[in-house]
């Protein structure tokens, strides 16, 4: 079989099913696990096995790799690898009932809370959402500058530029850095609300209120939220937010759930996923009249 056959049509994924198996409706079964999704462009609910998105035919592929176009891929294999089995150890390690858990205690030694840093860095550049927040710098940049003669690119030149940019790393290495960096918090969910995950799973919440003044992803009130399973999140904050002692955050309100989901919700490109069908959560949330 020749190299041209074997690179035709090939469907990538840019979130892990190894991650998005921790929503399973029954439970992490690995690539066999189903889970709901909600599609908010076309606005279908329905539940499928988590190999089948999010993924794109030959989303990583570039052509002047030619025999070696599914370089991407590969990499992002072994790493998944070693996601897989980071998030296994973090999900066995919290204790999810407050009176079980010991006065002072300590999650995630330094080398694991790196590893993780460095797993959510390569999620954040990765997705659909970071290659469309490249086409709308160019787009600014070329209503910018009306006059001047811009080409207009194709989705294969963003898919060029978004793979030269994962090929350098110093997207990675910021969000990595500053990550490490960062006290980190686990949210733990007590309500009937679960948390949702989506095809942006990494995401930033403004905590301070709105102006008109844009903020950089390093700004001290830019904080970063990672949905692991249906219970357990990760919050990421400035030490000037969150103290550095503080190992858990117990939710019992579901309002401040259905906010963390909305924002997975309004970040996501096109999918939100769950562990219960959407339709069931719209009649659970649905005030009485």
């Amino acid at each position: 079989m020749g190299s041209e056959s074997h690179n035709k049509g090939k469907r990538q994924h840019y979130v892990p099913a190894c991650y998005l198996a921790n929503f399973g409706v029954d439970g992490n079964k690995g690539r066999d696990s189903v889970i709901y999704f909600l599609n908010k462009q076309d606005l279908i609910i329905n539940c499928a096995n988590v190999e089948t998105f999010p993924a794109e035919n030959c989303f990583y592929d570039v052509d002047a790799f030619e025999d070696y176009k599914r370089v991407f891929e590969n990499v992002y294999s072994v790493i998944e690898g070693k996601y897989a089995n980071l998030l296994k150890k973090v999900i066995g390690s919290v204790i999810l009932e407050p009176s079980a858990r010991k006065t002072s205690i300590v999650l995630l030694s330094r080398d694991d809370k790196n590893a993780l840093a460095d797993q959510l860095s390569i999620q954040i550049t990765r997705t659909r959402a970071y290659r469309d927040r490249i086409k709308e710098m160019y787009q600014q940049i070329k209503d910018a500058f009306p006059w001047a003669d811009i080409p207009d690119y194709s989705d294969n030149d963003f898919r060029r530029i978004h793979m030269a940019e994962l090929t350098g790393t110093q997207s990675m290495e910021f969000f990595a850095r500053m990550f490490e960096d960062r006290n980190w918090v686990f949210l733990i969910n007590h309500t009937d609300m679960p948390f949702f995950t989506s095809d942006n799973p990494v995401v930033a919440i403004d905590y301070e209120p709105k102006t008109n003044n844009p903020k950089s992803a390093a700004h001290s009130k830019i904080g970063y939220y990672f949905p692991v399973n249906p219970h357990i999140a990760v919050g990421i904050y400035d030490k000037t937010i969150l103290p550095s002692d503080m190992c858990y955050m117990d939710i019992t309100d579901e309002e401040d759930i259905l906010r963390f989901n909305g924002e997975l919700l309004r970040q996501s490109t096109r999918f939100v996923f769950s562990n219960v069908d959407f339709r069931t959560i719209q009649r659970l949330t649905r005030k009485p009249e």
